[in-house]
C-alpha cells in the first residue's frame, strides 16, 4: 500500500492548533512525516509478504525487519510529528488495516505530555507502563494500539529480561457496545500484529557492570540486594562476601595484563562451589529479577567467574584516586526484538559509530547556525579545581557572569549539579532563575542541570546561556561504550601527551567526544536557537581550558562541531578569565603573612632579628617558612634561590 503523501500530511498537519500550525517549520514538518511513512509503508509491504508466506503465494522468506535512524535535528518538531503521526494510525477506520506501535521514551515529562495527548484524542489507545504502575497496567499492554515504556525497560526486554511478546504484539478487540468484561470475548477478536518500534533519542546500547573493592566500585552490591533470597545467617552471609572479595582482589592482583582470566579455577573447592550454588538458587527465585540491575550484574560476575576475557581490567589514576576495577561492557542488540525499529535523534552523524547496522534516514537541518556566537571562556572548571577551597574557581566565573550580564540580562546560567548551590550563593544565579534548579511536588521530572536538560522546557525562549564547565560524564562512562563496540582491541589508558585527547586511543576519545559533542548540541539546540523561524542572535559562553599550551588549539571543540554539524557557519571566539590571580593566591599569601606574623612575634628575639631567608622560619619538615617557598615555587615558577628573602 503506498500513501498518497501529499493528502496524508496535510491531514496529520491538521491535527495542529491554528497557533501551533503558524509557529512550526513546514518543511521540516514534511520531511520528518515522510519519514514516518517510509517506515508505515515498510511495515505494510512486510506485513502483505506474511500474508502471501501463510497462504501459500510467496516462496521467498520475509523481508528482515529495518532499523533505521533520523537525523532531523533538535527543534525540528520530531515530538509534533510524531504525535500527528500517532493520531494519523489511531483514527485509521478499517480495523484489520491498524498499525500498533511499542513507543520508547527517554524523559518522563515528555512520555506524558504524548500520553495525555493521545488520551484526549482516544481514551483507550495508550497505556504507559512505568515502574510504578507496571504491576498494574502490564497485563493490559496486549490490547492497545500504543504502548508507552522507558528506555531501560527496552534495554531490559532486548537483553531477554520480561515477556517481550507482551510488548511486540498487539491483540485487537472489538470495544464498541461491550462492557470491560465481554470485550476480550473470542467473538469480538479482530486480529493480531506485530508492533512498530519508534525510540525516541539515543538508546545506550550497553548492559554493563564495574566491579572493584573500593566503595563506590564495591563488587558485593549485588549480593547485598538478591542474598534476601538465601535466607542465610549473618557469619554465613559474611563467609560469602569474603570469597566473593576474594575473587575479584586475586584477579586484580594477580592478573597484570588488562583482560581478565576466569576468576574461579577449574578445580573448584568448596567455597568456590558454595558461590555458584548461591548464584543458582538467586536464578531460581523469580522475586530476584524485580531487582533487575543487581540480577544483571550478578550474570556478568557469573560469566567472569567461569569463562576467560569477559571483562577488561582499567589501571585508573584519577582526582587523588589510584587502584584496579573490572569493567564487563556488552552490546545490547536491539535487533533481536525483531521489530521494524526506527530512533530519532538529532546527534546521530556525531554518534555514528554506535549506529553500526543501522540505515541512517537523512533530513535536512532548517537551523540558522549564523545567529549563533560561540565563546570559550578560559579558565579550569575540571573537577578537581571546581572542588577547590573557597571556590575560587566559581568566584572567577561569577565575576565574569555579572560582567555578561549586562549586555545579556536573560543569560541563563547552566552549572553542574553539585555546583547549583555555590552558584545561587554567590549570586551568579538569579532569583529569577532559582525556580528552575528546585524540586517540584506535582512534577516527575528532575530539576535542571548542565547534563539533564532532555525536555526542559526553561531555556526555550533564551537568547543567552552561560555553561560553567563542559558536560563530561565520568571517563568510566565512555570507556564501557567504548569496550562494549572494540572489546579487547581498545587502549583504556587515558592520555598523557596533550591537554586536547582525554584519552590516549583514538577510538575511545572519538567515542567520548561524540557523546559530549552530542550533548552540547542538545543543550544548545534548547535554547531559543530552536525557533528556527527566528533570526535572533544566540549567544553561548562555555567555561572550560581545553589547551592551555597552544592558544591557536584553545577552540578545537568548536571547530569540529562547526565543521561536522553547522556547516562551517557558527562564530567562534575565547576569552581568559584569571581566578587565582584574583582570589586564590591573594587568599593564600594573606594566609602565609598572618601565619609568618605570628612566628615572628613570637619566635623573634634580640639574637635572630629580622630580615632573615624564608626557611629560616620555624625549623622542622613541616615549618611555615618551607611550605610558603614551595608554593612560591609551584605556583609561579620561580627558580629556588639559597637566599630568598
Amino acid at each position: 500500500m503506498v500513501v498518497n503523501r501529499q493528502v496524508e500530511i496535510e491531514k496529520m498537519f491538521g491535527y495542529l492548533t491554528e497557533e501551533h500550525q503558524r509557529n512550526i517549520h513546514t518543511d521540516a514538518f514534511k520531511d520528518i512525516a515522510n519519514v514516518f511513512f517510509d517506515l508505515y509503508e515498510e511495515y505494510v509491504k512486510q506485513f502483505n509478504q506474511y500474508v502471501e508466506i501463510n497462504n501459500g503465494n510467496r516462496a521467498e522468506k520475509l523481508d528482515p525487519a529495518v532499523k533505521w535512524v533520523c537525523n532531523a535535528s533538535m527543534g525540528h518538531g520530531k515530538t509534533t510529528v510524531l504525535t500527528c503521526f500517532l493520531k494519523w494510525l489511531v483514527s485509521e477506520n478499517r480495523p484489520k488495516k491498524r498499525v500498533p506501535v511499542l513507543l520508547v521514551i527517554r524523559e518522563n515529562g515528555m512520555a506524558e505530555e504524548i500520553f495525555d495527548e493521545m488520551k484526549r484524542f482516544d481514551e483507550n489507545c495508550i497505556v504507559s507502563v512505568k515502574a510504578e504502575n507496571k504491576e498494574d497496567i502490564e497485563q493490559y499492554v496486549l490490547y492497545h494500539q500504543i504502548v508507552i515504556i522507558t528506555h531501560s525497560r527496552l534495554d531490559n526486554l532486548a537483553l531477554g529480561y520480561g515477556n517481550s511478546q507482551t510488548y511486540k504484539v498487539w491483540e485487537q478487540y472489538r470495544m464498541d457496545g461491550f462492557s470491560t468484561y465481554d470485550v476480550l470475548d473470542p467473538k469480538n477478536f479482530i486480529c493480531r500484529r506485530h508492533r512498530l518500534l519508534i525510540i525516541d533519542e539515543k538508546p545506550s546500547f550497553v548492559n554493563a557492570s564495574i566491579f572493584g573493592i573500593d566503595s563506590w566500585d564495591n563488587a558485593l552490591d549485588w549480593f547485598n540486594k538478591l542474598s534476601f533470597v538465601l535466607k542465610m545467617q549473618p557469619f554465613q552471609a559474611q563467609v560469602m562476601k569474603t570469597n566473593i572479595l576474594n575473587l575479584i582482589a586475586n584477579q586484580l592482583v594477580d592478573n597484570t595484563t588488562d583482560v581478565t582470566t576466569a576468576l574461579m579455577p577449574k578445580q573448584k573447592d568448596s567455597k568456590i562451589k558454595s558461590i555458584l550454588n548461591a548464584i543458582k538458587v538467586i536464578k531460581g527465585d523469580e522475586e530476584s529479577k524485580s531487582k533487575i540491575e543487581a540480577y544483571k550484574k550478578m550474570i556478568h560476575f557469573e560469566k567472569l567467574c567461569k569463562k576467560d576475557g569477559i571483562g577488561r581490567i582499567d589501571d585508573y589514576e584519577q582526582n587523588g584516586f589510584t587502584g584496579r576495577k573490572i569493567i564487563v561492557a556488552e552490546r545490547i542488540n536491539y535487533g533481536k526484538l525483531k521489530m521494524n525499529t526506527l530512533i530519532l535523534d538529532g546527534t546521530a552523524q556525531i554518534n555514528h559509530r554506535q549506529y553500526k547496522g543501522f540505515q541512517p534516514k537523512i533530513v535536512k537541518n532548517y537551523n540558522n547556525y549564523s545567529r549563533l556566537n560561540m565563546c570559550q571562556e578560559i579558565i579550569n572548571t575540571s573537577k578537581n579545581s571546581r572542588m577547590k577551597k573557597g571556590h575560587t574557581t566559581q568566584k572567577a566565573i561569577t565575576e565574569r557572569i555579572h560582567e555578561l550580564k549586562q549586555n545579556h540580562p536573560d543569560m541563563f546560567i547552566l552549572p553542574m549539579k553539585y555546583d547549583i548551590p555555590i552558584y545561587k550563593k554567590l549570586g551568579a544565579i538569579g532569583e529569577d532563575q532559582k525556580d528552575s534548579f528546585e524540586e517540584k511536588a506535582n512534577d516527575n521530572t528532575r530539576p535542571i542541570n548542565l547534563m539533564n536538560t532532555t525536555g526542559k522546557n526553561q531555556l526555550k525562549d533564551k537568547t543567552s546561556l552561560y555553561l560553567t564547565s563542559l558536560p563530561r560524564m565520568n571517563p568510566d562512562y565512555y570507556k564501557i561504550i567504548a569496550i562494549s563496540l572494540y572489546g579487547n582491541r581498545v587502549s583504556l589508558k587515558m592520555s598523557e601527551e596533550d591537554d586536547f585527547n582525554w584519552f590516549g586511543d583514538k577510538n575511545l576519545e572519538m567515542i567520548y567526544r561524540g557523546e559530549m559533542y552530542a550533548e552540547f548540541l542538545q543543550i544548545v539546540h534548547r535554547t531559543a536557537l530552536r525557533k528556527i523561524n527566528e533570526d535572533t542572535p544566540i549567544h553561548i559562553y562555555v567555561a572550560f581550558n581545553q589547551n592551555e599550551r597552544d592558544v591557536s588549539l584553545v577552540q578545537p571543540m568548536f571547530w569540529e562541531i562547526n565543521k561536522w554539524y553547522m556547516e562551517d557557519k557558527m562564530k567562534y571566539t575565547y576569552h581568559y578569565i584569571h581566578d587565582e590571580s584574583l582570589y586564590g593566591r591573594g587568599d593564600t599569601i594573606r594566609h602565609f603573612a598572618e601565619e609568618i606574623h605570628q612566628w615572628i612575634w613570637r619566635n623573634s628575639t634580640f639574637f635572630n632579628q629580622l630580615p632573615m631567608p624564608i626557611g629560616s622560619i620555624q625549623k622542622g619538615p613541616d615549618s611555615i617558612g618551607g611550605k610558603f617557598r614551595k608554593w612560591l615555587t609551584k605556583n609561579n615558577n620561580w627558580e629556588k634561590k639559597k637566599d630568598d628573602k
